[in-house]
């Protein structure tokens, strides 16, 4: 729910019928915590894959325990900015692999999955990280 301390923000989620969903300003997880992005194919479509590190797999199984029957909002900047996702969270997910289908194209989800791979790289062989 929303709170009066700032702290959190609602967001349209959704393009085609949207709905309002509260998120904290500040995320869990990031860019940062991703080792894999993939697009799978599903029957009827597609899903978006991602893998985190040792992080972000346990901010993962911590908040989906926590949040169980909420929603997970995600958001994703890639040439355009928009969330792009807010799956039900339905159970714990602790081998740190989330799935969701994303409101995207395909084109779209292949450039987010190019865009956190070429990130984990990066961040693979710099040193500063």
């Amino acid at each position: 729910a929303p709170d009066s301390s700032g702290r959190t923000v609602q967001v349209p989620v959704f393009r085609e019928r949207p709905i309002l969903v509260t998120v904290d300003r500040e995320p869990f997880l990031t860019e940062g915590n991703v080792t894999k992005a993939e697009v799978v194919d599903e029957p009827g479509g597609f899903s978006l894959r991602i893998e985190f590190e040792r992080q972000g797999r346990w901010l993962l199984e911590k908040y989906t325990g926590q949040y169980r029957g909420r929603r997970l909002a995600i958001f994703a900047s890639f040439g355009s900015e928009r969330w792009i996702g807010a799956p039900l969270i339905q159970a714990v997910i602790s081998d740190g692999k989330f799935t969701f289908t994303p409101d995207a194209s395909r084109e779209e989800a292949l450039r987010i999955a190019r865009g956190l791979n070429n990130y984990a790289k990066k961040m693979e062989h710099d040193p500063r990280f």
